[in-house]
């Protein structure tokens, strides 16, 4: 889906291909929300046995326009959050907390979007872990050798975590994309 994609410098993109960036729809405006079917991407900000919280950065759709594709890049309302439900992964596990970590970035499909917080699923290939940290020591795992094991494994200190890993798994280019535009807090006065 996703991966079909190929990043180009603005300037040698035509008009009708170029990626869009909003935060409000130019044609009614109002604040963008998540649709069912979007790409999310977010930091798991908590986790339990049974459900994952995320706090969104992004949304990538994708708009069909006769036979062209676009695809378009939304801010969501800060902040906004979304869950990812033990049955929505498409992993075995016996709790969640077992293969998601909090400091995950993970890109999912929105199931769920008219309820606040958004649920979403990792139900495809291009959904699931694209940057992961290390549970023992923090060190953001680079690109796993073979993604077929599921298995992401610390060069520094050896330790290994089965996880439900994205084929766009790259924890350097999503991380730092997560980051950039990350929902921002100020410190009370």
């Amino acid at each position: 889906m996703l991966s079909s994609y190929q990043v180009r410098p603005l300037e040698s993109m035509s008009k009708d291909a170029m990626l869009a960036y909003h935060e409000v729809d130019l044609k009614t405006r109002r604040t963008i929300q998540p649709e069912l079917g979007d790409l999310a991407l977010g930091q798991v900000v908590n986790v339990g046995d049974k459900i994952a919280t995320l706090l969104i950065s992004m949304i990538f759709r994708i708009q069909r326009e006769g036979e062209l594709n676009r695809l378009v890049i939304l801010r969501p309302p800060p902040p906004t959050h979304a869950n990812i439900f033990k049955g929505d992964v498409s992993f075995p596990c016996v709790n969640l907390v077992d293969i998601i970590k909090t400091g995950d970035i993970i890109l999912g499909r929105v199931k769920i979007a008219w309820f606040k917080p958004i649920f979403m699923s990792l139900d495809t290939e291009e959904t699931g872990v694209v940057s992961g940290l290390c549970s023992n020591c923090g060190l953001v795992i680079p690109t796993p050798c073979d993604l077929s094991k599921q298995t992401l494994i610390c060069p520094r200190c050896g330790g290994s975590r089965k996880t439900k890993i994205s084929k766009l798994y790259n924890p350097m280019l999503w991380r730092e994309i997560y980051h950039i535009n990350r929902v921002r807090t100020l410190p009370p006065l």
